[in-house]
């Protein structure tokens, strides 16, 4: 497993599909995931901690698992299958550890909340990663305020 960072969210008003791009860590490639612009939004609420009156789905759950005693320990990008990225999150119980599978939307969701580093598989990055092409100035400038 390779570690990673949420790197950049391009909103795109016109189109429901949205994109989000890991960093690698070790060779600063990014995969780029396409999401919702529901899923965006919650990424994004949990990155920023931005307050609701009423918790969302994703705060509710993770409400539901601090109340059982369960804890979110990792989050994985496990693969990818027909253009379709496969995330697992790895909670700890009292019967021991347990791998929930999950959209790698949520999945990331989730380590925005619990302020888990993501991992992104061998097979995943192999299939995905690609070069970044903008200098440093320019991410300096997309990724203020998101890492």
């Amino acid at each position: 497993m390779r570690k990673a960072k949420l790197a950049r969210i391009i909103l795109n008003e016109r189109t429901p599909e949205q994109t989000i791009f890991l960093r690698d860590e070790d060779t600063g490639k990014l995969i780029p995931i396409v999401i919702g612009i529901f899923e965006a939004n919650a990424i994004q609420m949990g990155l920023y901690k931005i307050p609701t009156e009423r918790p969302m789905t994703h705060d509710l759950v993770s409400d539901m698992l601090h109340a059982l005693g369960a804890k979110l320990t990792r989050v994985d990008i496990t693969r990818l299958e027909n253009g379709t990225f496969y995330a697992d999150l790895h909670l700890a119980t009292e019967d021991g550890l347990k791998k929930v599978d999950a959209r790698p939307s949520d999945a990331i969701a989730f380590a925005t909340r619990f302020g888990l580093p993501l991992y992104v598989s061998e097979e995943v990055f192999e299939a995905s990663a690609i070069d970044d092409r903008h200098s440093d100035d320019e991410l300096d400038d997309d990724l203020e305020g998101l890492i």
